[in-house]
């Protein structure tokens, strides 16, 4: 339940060599702000890395696929999407609340995540906004390890 009690119950595991594992108190907490720009390009982010609270995210011409289900999430996280004449891809792990709201110009949004009432109140929580001009912008719900 709490930052240390997880450390003291992972201690006692095997570590590959030259693998030093951390507390929580030894990573940074996330910026309060980031952006994700893709122009003309392919663009990936996956694996365990911390989502700023909110996320500006430029797509222009290009292939973006980022995928929350291994990264720390902060409370009320909040993803701005603008993409124009791209495909935009967000992925979340089961369980995740998500509120979607994209507009689409001359293009397709859509999420398969669930929105609306969060059931605890600590339930994590993302909101997703933001444009799509002749692009398509989707949440998918995807299993861990898939």
């Amino acid at each position: 339940a709490t930052p240390a009690m997880i450390d003291s119950l992972v201690a006692d595991l095997a570590q590959p060599a030259g693998f030093a594992l951390g507390t929580v108190q030894d990573y940074p907490l996330a910026p309060s702000e980031g952006r994700i720009t893709g122009f003309m390009s392919e663009t990936r982010r996956k694996g365990p890395w911390r989502v700023p609270q909110r996320l500006s995210v430029r797509a222009i011409m290009c292939d973006m696929k980022l995928d929350l289900r291994y990264a720390a999430i902060p409370p009320g996280c909040t993803i701005e999407v603008k993409a124009i004449m791209a495909s935009v891809s967000i992925i979340v792990p089961p369980g995740l609340i998500v509120d979607f709201h994209v507009d689409p110009l001359l293009g397709a949004a859509r999420s398969d995540a669930s929105g609306g009432m969060m059931t605890g109140h600590g339930a994590a929580h993302v909101s997703v906004s933001g444009s799509a001009f002749m692009s398509e912008v989707q949440v998918r719900v995807k299993s861990f390890g898939r």
